[in-house]
């Protein structure tokens, strides 16, 4: 089973196109938890970044 922690690690791998950062870093993502078999995110994107959510939806689908 995948822990939390393991969760947000993978999740650091998500980045935003235009700074490069992870969208942990910049609190795009948020609310991670595991809920075996899934985990559960929420996306909290700024007004800018919305031409981005599905692109960051599907890395972090990705990356878990």
């Amino acid at each position: 089973m995948v822990s939390a922690e393991q969760a947000y690690g993978a999740l650091q791998a998500v980045k935003d196109a235009g700074s490069g950062q992870s969208a942990l870093e910049l609190g795009w993502i948020d609310q991670v938890r595991v809920e075996s078999p899934r985990a559960i995110f929420r996306l909290n994107l700024p007004g800018f970044a919305q031409s981005q959510r599905d692109q960051i939806a599907t890395q972090a689908r990705d990356a878990l």
